[in-house]
């Protein structure tokens, strides 16, 4: 489950932002983005446009379209930049700690922090409705995707940390990223009321083992490229 990204009277720390931008200006991209954020903190994700956010900007549409072509570019990048802030490495770096509780410790962000925080996974399982389905949007499938590939991002740092250290086989990593995102959007949805899933702790418990399974070293030296 990919963090919900925000709307009216939410943004991120603008100090926290990532990106390079084309060109001889990538601060330029770095003020759409702030200039994009404003725009959702006061009146949510769809008032974004590239009309709206060129006019926050300062800029013209033709100067913000050199940075972002389309507006589902602008709202996946923005979308990212807003997801960003809600995951840390926590200790992904301390070999001192066992690496299943890293990763496990790192991946537990994907879920609730607590049992009262159902209402944030009801605020996913909308955004997902407007991706996915009869009812889908560009601008959901926008928002989702670029939460999504940040989310991708940050689980393949992890598990890049853990092949250096040589916990994990390198060849694992492709297959590993999609899985652990998969496994987790489904616990996320499995914890909605009625689903499979009974509470936090089973949810947590299932996504360790995930963890244990994919860090216990084959047998056999060829069991991995």
């Amino acid at each position: 489950m990919a963090p919900v990204v925000g709307g009216p009277g939410t943004a991120p720390d603008s100090a926290g932002a990532t990106g390079a931008g084309r060109g001889a200006r990538p601060d330029r991209r770095e003020q759409i983005l702030v200039a994009a954020d404003q725009v959702v903190a006061e009146e949510g994700f769809s008032a974004v446009s590239v009309r709206t956010v060129a006019a926050r900007a300062g800029i013209g549409a033709s100067t913000l379209r050199y940075w972002f072509p389309s507006q589902d570019d602008l709202v996946t990048a923005l979308a990212r930049r807003r997801v960003d802030p809600f995951l840390d490495d926590r200790r992904i770096a301390d070999a001192a700690v066992p690496p299943v509780e890293r990763l496990a410790e790192c991946l537990a962000q994907l879920l609730p922090a607590a049992e009262a925080d159902r209402p944030v996974l009801e605020d996913w399982a909308a955004l997902l409705s407007t991706a996915v389905g009869p009812h889908a949007t560009p601008l959901g499938r926008a928002l989702y995707a670029g939460g999504q590939q940040s989310v991708a991002a940050r689980v393949r740092a992890w598990l890049d940390v853990l092949v250096a250290e040589g916990a994990l086989p390198a060849g694992r990593v492709p297959t590993a990223v999609p899985a652990l995102l998969t496994r987790a959007d489904g616990l996320a949805l499995g914890l909605l009321p009625g689903g499979a899933v009974p509470d936090l702790a089973t949810a947590l418990a299932v996504l360790r083992a995930d963890v244990e399974a994919l860090l216990r070293r084959p047998d056999v030296a060829t069991a991995d490229p």
